[in-house]
């Protein structure tokens, strides 16, 4: 028996080789097997295709590595990935990877528990661990980063970013790019932000648009105002739930709803190429009045010369902010040119209450709509009971020239009877033939002001100079018009200063005033 069992065992080993061989199985000392190749380098080494069947899939350690759950349009790679989907065209990748998709089709999720909690929700793109782990019926969603729209349920939001739309739940329609990028957003829609922690804090605000670092935000607190539009650094609004406000430019803050700020307190210049329009379509005026005042409100206002310390006025506008908020806001301003300029104008207070000792009602004073919005003046509306003023001077003017010369054609009348009896003479006055230089207008003033002059018939030639502080020459204007004239002066390239101007008739200096440049 010994013998035939040896001879038996022999047997089937070479049996076993041949099988082996035919199956083009090669199995090395070292432990290595190769299929299809006779040098494997590999523990399994193999050339040509693998085919796993229906129910099966490849494993490791007893766990699904790779396979899906027989829809062919599937494919589902990790350890728990895609465990219970039935729906179609699915590519989940990475650890539980939409782990409880259902019916759900056409998502992608890469990452470690990606669209983890997904059922229903279809169209959806997972890039990132834990990206939409809380989505269940959402579609049409596209969030790529570390929990980038973590909680979403909503629809047809877009997250790029770690954390961007973190706390997103039924908002929709929301696109956030850069980290924490619309963090704190829940139910708010029609959201854009980009840049690190754009609309940081908004919640349940819509229709916000928020381009570059920090904008939107004030440390915690602003979270429903709708309709806004920040575009700087740290642009944003001093005042939570405010709405319809645009903040442009680094640091720029609005303070109240329905407001527009472009630039921050430490800007000293702002302007273009064309004057600023308003609209004034009579078609679209309602309740029409001539009650503007004119003379009575003018007279109470006192023009001034100031200085602004737009270091404090920004820490009053930011006051509700946290401090490390602050810090940030304030980052790179220097007031120190904004706080040296020396503005002419009025303060807003006395505008105010010259306004209401008239009894007139307008829209010149901005007055604060909380306790971080400062006053302002609207000076362009100024101009409206200054035109009111010259109309009443104007007539005032009319009245007394027709009483004057009703008086002097009586005092003539009376001459010539005295004349007649009295042997009296008659003298007549003018100033026809005298040279008049009048005083600019307005003086002090910022970048243009106007000059009047009056050349008799009989002047040859005539000239204004213009000159420094130092008495160098800066300008000659030659006057080639006889009669009334006016020259415009511009100064934009000005420096600040008093300087004089000359009016030279026929070689001779007739007349010499000073003007000064603010």
């Amino acid at each position: 028996m010994k013998i035939i069992n040896k001879y038996s065992i022999t047997a089937l080993f070479f049996l076993f080789v041949s099988v082996i061989t035919k199956a083009q199985i090669e199995v090395l000392s070292n432990g290595k097997v190769g299929v299809a190749t006779s040098s494997p380098t590999e523990f399994l080494d193999v050339v040509g295709n693998i085919n796993i069947g229906t129910s099966n899939a490849f494993k490791i350690n007893g766990n699904k590595i790779l396979w899906h759950n027989n829809i062919t349009t599937d494919i589902f790679i990790g350890i728990g990935a895609g465990t219970s989907t039935t729906g179609a065209n699915n590519c989940l990748f990475g650890y539980n990877a939409g782990y409880t998709n259902s019916t759900g089709y056409n998502n992608t999720a890469v990452g470690s528990q990606a669209l983890y909690s997904n059922t229903t929700g279809y169209h959806n793109s997972a890039t990132g661990a834990s990206a939409l782990y809380s989505n269940t019926t959402g579609f049409a969603n596209t969030a790529t980063g570390l929990t980038a729209l973590y909680a979403n349920t909503g629809n047809q939001n877009t997250a790029t970013g770690m954390q961007a739309l973190r706390f997103n739940t039924s908002g929709a329609l929301n696109t956030a790019t850069g980290y924490q990028a619309a963090y704190s957003n829940t139910t708010g829609s029609y959201n854009t932000a980009s840049g690190y922690g754009a609309l940081n804090d908004n919640t349940t605000g819509s229709y916000n648009t928020a381009f570059g670092t920090g904008t939107g935000n004030l440390g915690g607190s602003n979270t429903t105002g709708s309709n806004n539009t920040f575009v700087g650094y740290n642009a944003t609004v001093s005042t939570a739930g405010i709405s319809n406000i645009t903040a442009l430019g680094n640091g720029a803050t609005t303070s109240a709803s329905n407001m527009v700020r472009v630039g921050n307190s430490a800007v000293t210049s702002i302007g273009g190429y064309a004057n600023w329009t308003n609209i004034s379509d009579g078609r679209f005026k309602t309740n029409v009045q001539e009650n503007v005042k004119g003379l009575e409100f003018i007279k109470k206002l006192r023009p001034v010369t100031y200085q602004m310390n737009t270091n404090a006025i920004d820490d009053f506008v930011i006051q509700n902010m946290p401090d490390s908020v602050k810090t940030a806001h304030q980052q790179g301003m220097d007031f120190a040119g904004s706080s040296a300029m020396v503005h002419s104008g009025f303060i807003a207070q006395e505008v105010e209450q010259a306004a209401q000792d008239a009894v007139f009602n307008s829209s010149i004073v901005h007055h604060p709509a909380n306790d971080t919005d400062p006053y302002s003046l609207a000076y362009a509306e100024i101009v409206v009971p200054l035109v009111k003023a010259v109309q009443e001077l104007s007539k005032t003017v009319d009245s007394l020239q027709t009483a004057m010369a009703t008086c002097c054609q009586q005092t003539k009348s009376m001459h010539l009877n005295n004349s007649q009896s009295n042997n009296s003479k008659d003298v007549e006055l003018s100033n026809k033939n005298i040279v008049v230089l009048d005083q600019n207008v307005p003086n002090p003033f910022a970048e243009q002001t106007v000059i009047s002059y009056f050349l008799p018939d009989n002047v040859s030639h005539a000239q204004i100079i213009f000159l420094g502080q130092s008495g160098k020459l800066i300008k000659v204007v030659d006057l080639t018009e006889k009669g009334k004239g006016q020259i415009n002066v511009f100064a934009n390239d000005l420096s600040n200063g008093t300087y004089t101007y000359s009016l030279i008739v026929d070689g001779k200096t007739v007349e010499t005033k000073k003007m000064v440049k603010q």
